[in-house]
């Protein structure tokens, strides 16, 4: 691809986006010409921006018993759940973790510990009553404990 095309579809990129925004905007739509409208209807332009699709609840139980595992062997491992504090010691390379799955806890424990605090405010959780007791059991602190 040469530099010239490149430039061309960025900008090209560039303009759908900005026409994309300005017609998710009532306001902004009217500045767009009825005759540009109808330009961009022969090409088959899509108006809607495309968004990801949020991630489901599906499977998460399965995914949820792997990460459980790899925590309850770091406890074992290390004696203790606070996968935050040896991570800032992996990172400035003190200590390596002894196993790589252990890099991944830190995301992990976050999100369990986002979804127990909705879980305790009466709100739509990922997790249930077990899943927090099983964590509660292997010693992980939450910010916010249960009623």
């Amino acid at each position: 691809m040469s530099v010239s095309t490149y430039i061309l579809y960025i900008t090209l990129l560039v303009r759908c986006n900005w026409i994309c925004f300005v017609c998710a905007n009532p306001y902004l739509c009217s500045t767009v010409s009825e005759d540009r409208i109808n330009r961009l209807n022969s090409i088959n332009f899509t108006w809607e921006m495309r968004r990801k699709p949020r991630k489901t609840s599906g499977g998460n139980t399965v995914k949820f018993d792997i990460m459980y595992e790899h925590l309850k062997s770091f406890k074992e491992t290390y004696g203790h759940t606070k996968v935050n504090k040896m991570e800032k010691e992996w990172k400035k390379g003190t200590s390596v973790p002894e196993k790589k799955i252990y890099r991944r806890l830190p995301l992990f424990v976050a999100f369990v510990r986002k979804e127990q605090l909705k879980f305790v405010q009466n709100e739509e959780s990922l997790l249930d009553a077990e899943k927090i007791q099983l964590l509660d059991d292997l010693g992980l602190a939450w910010k916010s404990k249960l009623l």
